[in-house]
């Protein structure tokens, strides 16, 4: 790492969960408009297998620990001193009901999902002001209408949109602009992991039969899934565009935004209807 340094006019950029499904497609893209692209992730050897490129330098960095994401800026700023923008794709899944949940499941969500991006922003934030740069942070559909047994998920990526609008309003002065993205269904790992997260429950918990029609139900989304092209692309238009919005929405499920739309009682009662359809 320490031969390379960016050229002139080369925006840099770093990546976080960058051998994700989405976070991969975001440094392609960006490496094809010719960006120093850190692509940083703790998956090793997801990292070793990254395209060779003189503009991609692979960093492994562990949201969930602030040694490593220190350790990571300290290498990064030995190629650029200042940073135009951050993207946080890093993200896991967590699921199943939350009475039965293990709580160190929904600290893992809750520390990769918001602690993370916390831990990441927080380190740059002296490269990002020095740039006037941008963070893009990767939310959910889900925070418009939470279902049934996404609550560990879903409440880590509603924190997540609480820190992202109270960091855009105090970072706004300085000119560093920060936005949302609320990708519907696409078809990477995680929704794969999404459905074998459901499959941890037992035959004589009280919600084994609505976990069957969930996982059914992440099934067909995973089936149905836009491609991460599709999410990549908003990236890179909130990150390029003269003026970013604070939040994007891409892909998302008609029905849910419907349900969203809705009084809370019409809601509660429309999905216990399809979860519990005997009760």
């Amino acid at each position: 790492m320490s031969g390379a340094r960016t050229e002139r006019g080369q925006k840099s950029i770093l990546v976080t969960g960058a051998c994700g499904g989405l976070g991969a497609r975001v440094t392609e893209l960006l490496l094809a408009r010719g960006a120093l692209v850190f692509a940083a992730d703790r998956d090793e050897p997801g990292l070793s297998r990254l395209a060779a490129s003189p503009s991609l330098i692979p960093v492994f960095m562990d949201v969930t620990s602030r040694s490593s994401v220190a350790l990571a800026r300290e290498r990064i700023v030995g190629v650029a001193s200042s940073l135009d923008s951050v993207v946080c794709a890093a993200g896991v899944f967590a699921g199943g009901p939350l009475v039965e949940i293990p709580e160190e499941r929904v600290q893992e969500a809750l520390d990769v999902n918001v602690m993370g991006v916390f831990r990441v922003v927080r380190e740059f934030y002296p490269q990002l002001r020095a740039a006037r740069g941008r963070v893009v942070v990767i939310s959910s559909e889900s925070t418009r209408c939470v279902m049934p047994f996404t609550g560990p998920y879903s409440m880590s990526k509603r924190a997540l949109e609480a820190y992202a609008d109270s960091l855009r309003r105090e970072l706004s002065s300085l000119g560093i602009r920060v936005s949302v993205i609320q990708p519907g269904a696409f078809r990477t790992a995680l929704l794969a992991h999404a459905r074998e997260a459901l499959d941890r429950g037992t035959a004589a918990s009280p919600f084994a039969a609505p976990l069957d029609r969930a996982r059914e139900m992440l099934g067909r989304e995973a089936e149905k899934g836009m491609a991460p092209d599709r999410a990549a692309r908003l990236v890179i238009h909130a990150l390029e565009c003269a003026r970013p919005k604070p939040r994007y929405r891409v892909g998302n499920d008609p029905l849910r935004a419907l349900l969203a739309g809705l009084p809370a009682s019409w809601t509660d009662a429309l999905i216990r209807r399809f979860l519990w359809p005997s009760a």
